[in-house]
């Protein structure tokens, strides 16, 4: 009879475990006062500071921003849960498929549209935005939610394609935007999900800098510009784990209406 009730209690262990699981996980990201000693100089020119304060304000016009992430056979998800983030506004929801298929899902107006990974790259070169990235490792390991991440520290260097009459009616506009900063990226124990992250880097650091994800899962990141004024950018993941995700998280609402890519 023992037997009996530990074979049962063995059986009904085995059905409860997901025969799936997918990673997910959350970034918080905000402007913060970057630490004494760390940010670069204030540009001496008063419209290189006002450039720098209209970057960060469309880079997060809320202050912070809050994204869930699911990663797994069936695609990546992302879901602006708080504030929005260069220029995707709360709410939205981008998922990529694995056959390189990208879809975009707008909570507000219930409307969706379609674009691939490789249009995607196609559009930002055309836009002359190509910028230069260079990643060194470095010494030093956090741990970030329960995960050991190594450190590296990196350089971004983004070309302005701003016509050359607009410079001569406007100098002192630079040719060049400058970042740098470290990251803390973890290799283990999401290792089988990295390939899927590598692919959508594109998505994830957007302007070119899909680079960076190529070091792993990025915990934690923080870049600095001379055009910031004292502040930092600053990712971090709050939390992080395995579950199985309903195949409804990558579909389509019936609700919503495609409309045209703005992406081509």
């Amino acid at each position: 009879m023992m037997r009996k009730l530990l074979v049962a209690m063995m059986w009904c262990a085995v059905v409860a475990v997901p025969l799936r699981a997918d990673l997910k996980y959350t970034t918080h990201t905000e402007i913060k006062t970057a630490p004494a000693g760390t940010a670069p100089a204030a540009p001496g020119n008063p419209l290189l500071g006002l450039i720098g304060g209209q970057l960060m304000q469309q880079m997060l016009p809320d202050g912070s921003s809050d994204i869930v992430y699911t990663v797994g056979d069936q695609g990546m998800r992302m879901e602006f849960v708080k504030g929005g983030l260069a220029g995707t506004a709360e709410g939205t929801v981008i998922l990529m498929l694995p056959n390189g298929g990208v879809v975009q899902l707008n909570a507000k107006d219930k409307t969706y549209w379609k674009t691939t990974l490789d249009q995607m790259k196609a559009s930002s070169q055309l836009a002359g935005l190509q910028p230069e990235v260079v990643v060194k490792p470095a010494s030093g390991t956090e741990t970030i939610s329960g995960v050991v991440a190594h450190r590296s520290e990196y350089s971004v260097s983004v070309p302005l394609p701003i016509p050359a009459e607009v410079r001569t009616q406007m100098p002192g506009i630079p040719s060049t935007i400058s970042m740098t900063g470290e990251l803390w990226s973890a290799t283990t124990p999401y290792e089988k999900y990295l390939p899927m992250l590598a692919k959508a880097g594109v998505i994830v650091g957007g302007l070119g800098l899909s680079k960076l994800a190529e070091t792993g899962l990025l915990m934690r990141q923080v870049t600095r510009s001379d055009l910031f004024s004292g502040r930092q950018l600053e990712m971090v993941i709050t939390q992080i784990g395995e579950e199985a995700a309903p195949a409804s998280l990558f579909a389509i609402p019936a609700d919503y209406k495609e409309v045209p890519s703005p992406i081509k």
